[in-house]
């Protein structure tokens, strides 16, 4: 046995530990509005995103100091004090942003609660159907995809395809398979009004909401 390649991967193991520790720290910080209202402030204490939050102060700390260590948000140690970067504000609370990233940690937890399902599914065949999964994880999946349909699906992948730009600027009839929550049928309804988008989803919840994304937008030429 080679022991150096030994601790490589026992050292991976570690970062990859770590790196899951750190995922649920975020999304807690996520669910809770932790990190929004950390950019709110220029600098503030634990003591004072606890208030802001609603939250018990000592957990609140023992967060801050996790995300502090893995790099999420900034420490003063002057002050004792916590505040966020114009970079981390951007990927973690700016879900406009072409970087917001999020919705990661809502994902990558909302299916690994499902672990247990899946051990059952590798004894007796099978799966799981999406109903199961709950609606955090269209939920999840949306605010995952956000930052390719609202910035790279008709600014650079459409138009990736020869031709395609010009029939749909003109006027053509466009199926979007397995739309979810919308994002992608009312980006492409948006930006080609000539255009008909069907946006379809075996997953009636996540279509109301696909619905009433197009209706906020004002999109006349997508259903």
């Amino acid at each position: 046995m080679n022991v150096d390649k030994s601790k490589e991967l026992v050292n991976r193991i570690i970062g990859d530990v770590g790196g899951a520790f750190t995922t649920g720290l975020s999304y807690i910080g996520d669910k809770l509005g932790l990190f929004q209202a950390l950019a709110r402030y220029e600098q503030c204490s634990s003591e004072e995103l606890a208030v802001e939050t609603n939250l018990n102060e000592r957990y609140v700390r023992e967060w801050l100091k996790g995300m502090v260590a893995a790099e999420y948000i900034e420490y003063n140690p002057e002050t004792d004090t916590y505040f966020m970067s114009a970079e981390q504000k951007a990927v973690l609370t700016q879900e406009e942003s072409p970087v917001f990233a999020s919705g990661a940690f809502q994902f990558t937890i909302s299916s690994l609660l499902h672990t247990p399902k899946v051990i059952e599914s590798f004894r007796t065949g099978g799966g799981i159907s999406f109903e199961e999964f709950g609606e955090e994880i269209a939920d999840a999946i949306d605010r995952l995809h956000r930052p390719w349909f609202d910035h790279l699906l008709t600014s650079q992948w459409l138009p990736g395809v020869p031709g395609l730009k010009e029939r749909l600027d003109e006027g053509i009839s466009v199926l979007d398979v397995g739309c979810g929550l919308g994002r992608s049928t009312v980006a492409i309804g948006s930006d080609y009004p000539k255009s008909q988008v069907v946006g379809i989803d075996p997953h009636f919840p996540s279509i109301e909401k696909a619905r009433k994304l197009a209706a906020e937008k004002g999109i006349n030429n997508v259903e």
